[in-house]
């Protein structure tokens, strides 16, 4: 019970840690409950870029065209340094100018 209580707490803290962050970049996130959020870019190519750039620092997130949201990439909560590796990548892949 102890480990599910804070594996929860942990989920919630850095979901809502990295749509923060990723909005602050003008990527857009909608509101989640799970052990994920999807990052939405601004069209398909940026998602692809985006998902080429994380796999090769080693961060492995799911491209969501499979699911008919070309546009969005699955990143799954897990170790802070991990979702700080993943906003730091992610960084210059915002909409120009615009923030959600």
């Amino acid at each position: 019970v102890a480990f599910t209580a804070r594996l929860k707490a942990h989920n919630a803290q850095w979901r809502e840690w990295i749509t923060d962050a990723l909005q602050s970049n003008a990527i857009r996130v909608p509101p989640s409950q799970g052990n994920f959020v999807l990052a939405l870019f601004q069209d398909t190519a940026t998602a692809k870029s985006a998902f080429t750039a994380l796999r090769s620092k080693g961060l492995l997130v799911r491209e969501m065209h499979g699911y008919g949201i070309p546009e969005g990439l699955r990143i799954s909560i897990g170790l802070g340094e991990h979702m700080r590796a993943v906003v730091d990548v992610l960084k210059d892949f915002g909409a120009p100018g615009g923030r959600d």
